[in-house]
């Protein structure tokens, strides 16, 4: 036979013959001189038969029976294998017939032998078997050996230092799965971290070990050290200051210092502290040492602060310059006198103080227990020095019978005498007599230091009565407005100085108020007092300047008029001189003249045919008022353009539908119709509904009320819709020359269209009344027909379309 195992690829069949037939039954049939391929799909036999011919004869045939033998399964295994790295490994096993190994899931070539495989490196390696039945060998089983590496040791803080008797923590280490161990190998490991002992000092080390997929690394050691307490420092106790006395900072005889504000607890200063003299009292500080880590207990140091004693009782004492001073005196124990605030030698005997120069001195006492000094009493000595004598004004001048004042002078606690020397001063300053002229009296005053009472020497005030003064200006004066006038008064006897001021005005129409003869530019009326002045003595006089003022002419308003309308000006004349008969005016004369009724008084008529200035000048009567003035001003009379009054052209409107008029051209609006309805006459634009033909009339006023006129004529056609002539005939005489689709209650026009026979554009547009001129790319169209089509919408959105044609006639 010829055999297969299941599946594999199998050859054509062959057979030694002339001519062969090939068939796949014993007889009959028609054979195939190709020879046939077997099937090797299914497990079984198969018979092929194959004959040969020899001069076109067949011979019989001859059998071929293919055996296809089935495949095996795959072997059994166990999968994973896994080792620690660098354990002992055992062969590969798998359940099966005749195995053969290999390394690889296909190709090579097998072994018998099962593979030992290595743990030396971590990782994963494949091992591949089959099983062979009957010369068939099945499909590879895979055996994956999962060799896993050998863990680090733990990661763990050594050493680990305690001092004796510390509390410590359980033993930590950065690892999976920790052992811990007594000893660097051997024994068993324990899942519970160990705490030290530190009862004891010494070292003691401790082994941890980390465990990852089962398999467990090198142990890590962790030296425990336990250091012994330290004694406590040695110190002097205690300390003793003085209150307020500068302190060092405390000592003490030890290892890396820590001092402390109580016995325990709180947390230790390396710096030594410097104890406060502030407060008197007793405090304690505390001090340990600290040796290879570990701190000792704590030594006491007290430090008291005495008080500081009071400083003695003192009295300031004042003394007036020169007079005899006593031993200074204080009250208190131990005293010790010194001449500075700080410093110095303190001596017990008490000085007495120098009156010779004024000032003031300081003394200083102190008092002294239990070996402390009190700060120092400070006790003031004033020397008061002889006060001058006081300032005063000297000589007091009065004209004979004026009202005098008490004397005054510049001083402290002033006492006031008749006589240079002796008498009893008096409180109450003097006031001369002024009855007697040509008199001279003399007064004397001195001034009290106000702290110690000492008098100094005797001020002389003298006190003299002069003559009067006379002042006489002269007669009023009278000046036209914008000039000036110079008096000349007369003054007996000759003053010292002289001052003007002005009432009614201001003083700066004086051009120098302190000169005799003065220049005055009064614009009111005015009056102007003169006060001379000699010596204490003054007099004074006055003068009234009265002015004649420049008439002030208001020519009026500035007003606007109507195109060939007239106005009336109206002049004013203010600003004249009180009186009866107020400025006396010898002309009024208007310009331009040629548009006015009358030019040679107050009141006029202008007719300007355009926008004009007139100006009205007003001269007076220099003759009676003694004053030639020339005033004028201006009024502008503006003329109106003419109002041109716009109702729009003439239109078409929807029957029974709102239609807006269009006016323009003025300021105010008046519409009127003798057939149709206006719903607002007075608007600009008001709306109307027609069902008839209606013409309207506009009147239209600008600002001032002047007026203009105009009408429109609208006719109402059935609408919405678009009104098309028949025809129309361009040939430029102004009639029908253009041909359009007349829209009627139509808001918005789509297109307008028109075409030739053919069915080309003539012409197109979407805007509102534009027509057609019988052209086509600048060329006139032939006469003849065409169609026209337009399409628009109305004002609720609907639309209107519409076709025909129109005949263009040339």
């Amino acid at each position: 036979p010829v055999t297969y195992c299941q599946g594999t690829t199998a050859i054509a069949l062959t057979a030694t013959g002339t001519n062969l037939l090939w068939y796949t039954t014993a007889t009959g049939g028609t054979g195939t001189p190709t020879s046939p391929t077997p099937s090797t799909a299914i497990v079984g036999n198969t018979n092929y038969y194959v004959s040969q011919s020899v001069n076109s004869c067949e011979g019989p045939r001859s059998l071929i029976v293919v055996t296809i033998n089935s495949t095996p399964t795959a072997p059994t295994v166990n999968n994973p294998i896994t080792y620690c790295q660098n354990a002992i490994a055992t062969p590969l096993v798998a359940t099966g017939t005749n195995l053969l190994w290999y390394t690889t899931a296909t190709g090579g070539t097998g072994s018998n032998t099962a593979p030992t495989p290595s743990t030396t490196t971590a990782g994963t390696t494949s091992y591949y078997v089959s099983q062979t039945t009957g010369s068939c060998e099945g499909p590879r089983g895979v055996i994956n050996v999962t060799v896993f590496a050998t863990p680090s040791a733990p990661t763990v803080t050594s050493p680990i230092d305690y001092c004796e008797g510390a509390t410590a923590a359980q033993l930590t280490a950065t690892g999976s799965s920790l052992l811990w161990y007594g000893t660097a190998t051997g024994g068993t490991g324990s899942a519970t971290a160990p705490t030290p002992n530190t009862n004891i000092p010494g070292s003691i080390t401790y082994y941890v070990s980390s465990t990852v997929n089962g398999c467990e690394g090198p142990r890590s050691a962790i030296v425990v050290n336990v250091t012994a307490t330290p004694t406590a420092p040695a110190v002097t106790s205690p300390v003793v200051y003085c209150q307020d006395e500068t302190a060092t900072a405390l000592s003490a005889t030890g290892t890396n210092l820590l001092w402390y504000n109580s016995s325990t607890g709180g947390t230790g200063n390396s710096s030594a502290p410097t104890p406060s003299t502030t407060t008197s009292g007793s405090t304690s500080f505390y001090v340990s040492q600290t040796v290879n880590g570990c701190e000792g207990p704590r030594s006491v140091i007290n430090v008291t602060v005495n008080p500081t004693p009071t400083p003695p009782a003192v009295a300031n004492l004042i003394y007036c310059q020169n007079a005899i001073a006593s031993a200074l005196t204080a009250t208190g124990s131990n005293i010790l006198w010194y001449t500075t605030a700080m410093g110095g030698i303190g001596s017990s005997t008490a000085p007495t103080p120098s009156t010779t120069t004024a000032g003031i001195y300081s003394f200083y006492a102190t008092q002294s227990n239990n070996g402390c000094e009190s700060p120092r009493a400070q006790i003031g000595v004033e020397v008061i020095a002889t006060p001058a004598a006081p300032s005063v004004t000297s000589p007091v001048t009065y004209c004979p019978n004026d009202v005098a004042s008490p004397l005054t002078a510049t001083g402290n606690n002033l006492l006031w005498y008749p006589t240079a020397t002796g008498g009893t001063g008096s409180n109450t300053a003097p006031t001369p007599p002024t009855n007697v002229a040509n008199s001279t009296f003399s007064y004397y005053v001195s001034q009290t230091s106000t702290v110690g009472s000492c008098e100094g020497p005797r001020a002389v005030i003298v006190v003299n009565v002069t003559n009067p003064l006379s002042v006489n200006i002269g007669r009023d004066s009278t000046i036209c407005e914008g000039s000036s006038v110079k008096l000349f008064p007369v003054v007996t006897p000759p003053a010292t100085s002289y001052q003007w001021r002005a009432v009614g005005v201001s003083n700066n129409t004086v051009d120098s108020l302190n000169v005799k003869n003065a220049t005055f530019s009064p614009v009111n009326n005015a009056q102007y007092i003169l006060r001379a002045t000699l010596g204490g003595c003054s007099a004074e006089d006055s003068v009234d300047v009265n002015v004649r003022w420049k008439p002030i002419v208001d020519a009026g308003k500035n007003i606007a008029i109507c195109k060939d309308g007239s106005t009336i000006l109206t002049g004013v004349i203010t600003h004249t001189t009180p009186g009866p008969t107020g400025v006396p005016i010898s002309d009024f004369v208007w310009t331009p003249k040629d548009s006015l009724s009358f030019d040679s008084s107050l009141v006029v008529t202008a007719f300007p045919t355009k926008t004009t200035w007139y100006k009205l000048t007003v001269k007076t009567d220099s003759l009676n008022y003694g004053c030639a003035f020339s005033s004028y001003d201006s009024v502008k009379v503006v003329v109106q353009p003419i109002v041109t009054a716009f109702a729009g052209r003439d239109t078409l409107a929807v029957k029974g539908v709102q239609h807006q008029l269009q006016g323009s051209g003025g300021s105010s609006y008046e519409w009127s119709s003798p057939t149709a309805t206006i719903l607002n006459p007075s608007m600009k634009n008001p709306f109307v509904v027609l069902n008839n033909d209606a013409n309207f009339y506009l009147k239209v006023s600008d600002a001032i009320g002047c007026e203009g006129f105009d009408s429109v004529f609208v006719k109402v056609y059935n609408g919405p819709q678009y009104y098309v002539p028949n025809a129309f005939s361009p040939n430029g005489d102004g009639q029908n020359d253009i041909f359009r689709a007349i829209p009627v209650g139509i808001s918005n026009t789509t297109f307008f269209r028109v075409f030739n026979r053919y069915g080309e554009l003539m012409f197109e547009t979407n805007q509102w009344l534009k027509g057609w001129d019988g052209t086509f790319k600048g060329k006139p169209q032939p006469s003849g027909a065409y169609v026209w089509s337009v399409k628009g919408t109305d004002k609720d959105k609907k639309v209107v379309e519409l076709q025909g044609t129109v005949m263009l006639v040339r």
